[in-house]
């Protein structure tokens, strides 16, 4: 959409996730973004069962065209941006298939009344320390707080406690994610190199040069230059 909210208009579609977008820069006259696309997997009746591969698209917005830069079933490609000189950087992890069985069900519509309890108690609790700064429960209470070991990032469940205890460390800070997560650049002759391992997230600056984080430290490099 334009900066006033007009024009308004959709520009991907179908059952997937469609997200983290980035300009193009120097596509052309027309104005480009690459972004990372999820398929949701289904059962025959509708139900969503867990998340595909996640790939690398281009749309070209003045052709209306859309076109897979990578896509492979074993790896996600996630938060992509395409340097100055056209190099593509993103991070790649291997995918994991979800696994769901007769028995997950069943845990989860038993436990559902006590977990949607729990979020209802701690979403309540929250406003109260923030506003009055004073929890909910009494001090001769039991002392009730929100568990945060598990963590969701990027759609993948993470052992946050276990992480910060034995995580590998980066110039001493711990790692939320394991090496596998690899910050990789291709350039435009589909030549790839890792730039970094355990990559949560990444951006870059106006010289191209590389801050990712690993989950619980930031750090910075110089992208390697063209040939």
């Amino acid at each position: 959409m334009k900066i006033d909210g007009s024009d308004f208009r959709e520009v991907t579609g179908g059952d997937t996730v469609d997200s983290a977008p980035a300009w193009v820069q120097g596509a052309g006259s027309e104005p480009a973004v690459v972004f990372e696309s999820t398929g949701i997997a289904r059962t025959p009746q509708g139900v969503m069962l867990g998340y595909g591969p996640t790939s690398i698209q281009l749309l070209d917005l003045g052709r209306g065209t859309l076109t897979a830069v990578l896509d492979d079933a074993s790896y996600d490609h996630l938060g992509p941006r395409v340097g100055r000189d056209g190099a593509l950087y993103f991070i790649r992890r291997p995918y994991e298939s979800p696994q769901y069985s007769s028995g997950n069900f069943l845990v989860d519509v038993a436990m559902f009344p006590i977990r949607l309890v729990r979020a209802l108690f701690h979403y309540l609790n929250f406003f109260s320390l923030t506003y009055s700064r004073k929890p909910l429960t009494s001090a001769s209470g039991p002392l009730v707080e929100a568990d945060i070991k598990e963590l969701m990032v990027k759609n993948r469940k993470l052992d946050a406690e276990k992480a910060l205890r034995d995580g590998t460390r980066i110039a001493g800070t711990p790692s939320l994610v394991p090496a596998s997560w690899e910050l990789v650049r291709r350039d435009q002759h589909g030549q790839e190199q890792t730039l970094a391992r355990h990559v949560v997230a990444f951006d870059l600056d106006a010289a191209d040069r590389v801050v990712y984080t690993n989950g619980y430290g930031v750090f910075s490099s110089t992208a390697p230059s063209s040939a």
